[in-house]
């Protein structure tokens, strides 16, 4: 360990491209054709990386904003005192409620009465 050369730096490990595509081609007898399709490989995998990633932070972002929707939910009943049937009754009751005031609105817009017109006798 006393005789061992400084470890390198980051930086003194990175092989340029031009370098390494240099040392591919002629020492491990790969084709520029195999060098470009290992290249384009890469850079899908790493963009289907990244999109994993973002995918599971926003599936984490979702599942807090479940968790704190079932606990207002919770904490809701029990400062009304009521059960969760009650609650889903109620839920049911104002769905129920709304659709109708939803259906009510679109017939009236649909159907409107015909005007009735008023004449007025003429004097003569």
């Amino acid at each position: 360990e006393k005789t061992r050369e400084p470890a390198l730096q980051k930086e003194q490990m990175r092989i340029p491209h031009e370098v390494r595509v240099q040392m591919l081609l002629e020492h491990a007898q790969i084709s520029a054709r195999e060098v470009k399709e290992a290249e384009l490989s890469a850079q899908k995998a790493r963009k289907e990386m990244v999109k994993s990633i973002k995918k599971a932070k926003a599936a984490r972002s979702n599942h807090l904003e479940e968790m704190k929707e079932t606990a207002k939910r919770k904490l809701g009943r029990v400062v009304r005192g009521t059960g969760k049937k009650q609650e889903e009754d109620e839920l049911w009751r104002n769905a129920h409620y709304a659709a109708v005031a939803k259906l009510e609105e679109v017939i009236s817009a649909v159907w409107e009465p015909p005007m009735m017109s008023i004449c007025t006798p003429r004097s003569a």
